[in-house]
């Protein structure tokens, strides 16, 4: 059974600043609100709306079922020599929800998976190389979770 995919453009934040940050990875405990909590060292930087990101995520499929695996990839719309993000928090999520759905597996260098709610329901960075739009995930659904988006932080 398929089941339409929303791309949505749920870009949460976006840092063009240095920041003393996670370079290990996000934390377990921003899986819900994908806030990040970056320091840039006199106190917490507030987050970036999504309206201003040059960020997109983009997938191979509008359409999911249970077994395919879809890539996704970020695409930067700054000038070359500027693209490139250094940390992200990635899910697929059941539209109006916070827990992700579906895992993601075989994660290019420089990112991990981790679990929020199930194991490998999340990529985020192992470490703060540049990613850029080479860098491309691949979620599989592993059941029918209605309408999905996927949502990503970056830093």
């Amino acid at each position: 059974m398929q089941c339409n995919l929303w791309i949505a453009i749920c870009i949460i934040c976006t840092y063009r600043e240095a920041v003393y940050g996670l370079p290990n990875g996000a934390p377990t405990g921003t899986c819900t609100t994908m806030t990040p909590r970056h320091s840039n060292g006199t106190g917490f930087i507030a987050s970036q709306t999504s309206a201003s990101s040059p960020y997109t995520l983009m997938a191979s499929k509008t359409n999911y079922n249970s077994t395919e695996a879809i890539t996704v990839w970020v695409v930067d719309s700054r000038m070359v020599s500027e693209r490139g993000y250094n940390g992200l928090l990635l899910q697929a999520r059941k539209v109006n929800s916070n827990a992700p759905v579906g895992t993601w597996m075989n994660v290019p260098a420089n990112t991990k998976l981790i679990t929020c709610s199930v194991a490998n329901d999340a990529v985020t960075h192992s470490n703060t190389m540049v990613k850029n739009e080479s860098s491309v995930y691949t979620w599989k659904a592993g059941g029918n979770h209605g309408n999905i988006e996927f949502v990503i932080t970056t830093a």
